[in-house]
C-alpha cells in the first residue's frame, strides 16, 4: 500500500514536470513589444540658424518604454519652401525623460538645413511641475563632436506627454517656448569690434 502511494506521488509530479516541459516558452518569455503612432504638429525657430519650421512630425514605435525603435517622417516646411525627409531611430524614456537616437536618413529635402549625419542624440527632459508641458532639449554628436550641439534649449508640448506606449490620443503640439537672435557689433568687455553682425539665439522661456 505504501509503495503504491509513492508511486502515485511520483506519478503526479512526472505529470506536472510534463506540463512545466510543454509549455509554451512565451508564457515565460517578456511581454510582446507594445506600438504607438505619434503625430505631432510642430513650429519652431531653429536655434543658431534661426530659420523657421512648421509642420507635421510622425513617430512609429516598436518595443518598450526602456528600450524601442521608431520609423519617422517629416513632412512641412522650412526657410520658405515645402520639406520632407524621413528615416529610424532607436530610444527610450518615461514620464519625465525621454532619449531619442538618428540612425538612419531614408530621405531628406529640408531647404535651409544639410542633410546632418546619423549618430546624433536627442534629450527630452521635462521642466518644473507647475509647467509640465515645458521640456528642455539638449543635442549631443558623440562621438564626432565632443559638447552638446545645443543645450536647454526650451520647447512647449501640449496636451502633456506622458511617456512613450501611455497615451491613447497620440496627437500633440510642439512650438519653441521663446527663441530669437541678438546683433553682435563687439565682444562683451572688449575693444575688439566685428566687421559685421553676427546672431546667436536668445531663449525667453515661455515666449515672454
Amino acid at each position: 500500500m505504501r509503495s503504491w502511494r509513492i508511486l502515485r506521488v511520483l506519478g503526479v509530479l512526472a505529470v506536472v514536470a510534463a506540463m512545466m516541459i510543454a509549455l509554451p516558452a512565451t508564457v515565460f518569455a517578456a511581454p510582446p513589444p507594445k506600438t504607438a503612432h505619434y503625430v505631432i504638429f510642430t513650429t519652431n525657430r531653429v536655434p543658431i540658424l534661426n530659420i523657421g519650421e512648421v509642420g507635421t512630425l510622425t513617430f512609429d514605435l516598436t518595443g518598450r518604454p526602456d528600450a524601442f525603435t521608431f520609423t519617422w517622417s517629416f513632412r512641412g516646411i522650412t526657410n520658405g519652401s515645402p520639406a520632407s525627409a524621413s528615416g529610424t531611430g532607436s530610444g527610450s524614456g518615461d514620464h519625465k525623460n525621454l532619449t531619442l537616437n538618428l540612425d538612419t536618413i531614408t530621405q531628406w529635402d529640408v531647404p535651409g538645413f544639410a542633410q546632418p549625419e546619423t549618430g546624433k542624440t536627442a534629450f527630452l527632459t521635462r521642466g518644473f511641475a507647475f509647467f509640465s508641458s515645458l521640456f528642455f532639449l539638449t543635442l549631443n554628436d558623440f562621438p564626432n563632436f565632443p559638447h552638446p550641439i545645443v543645450s536647454g534649449v526650451p520647447i512647449l508640448v501640449f496636451p502633456r506627454f506622458n511617456g512613450p506606449f501611455v497615451h491613447k490620443d497620440n496627437v500633440f503640439f510642439e512650438s519653441s517656448a521663446g527663441t530669437g537672435s541678438t546683433d553682435l557689433t563687439s565682444l562683451p568687455g572688449s575693444n575688439s569690434r566685428f566687421p559685421g553682425p553676427v546672431s546667436f539665439p536668445a531663449f525667453s522661456p515661455f515666449g515672454l
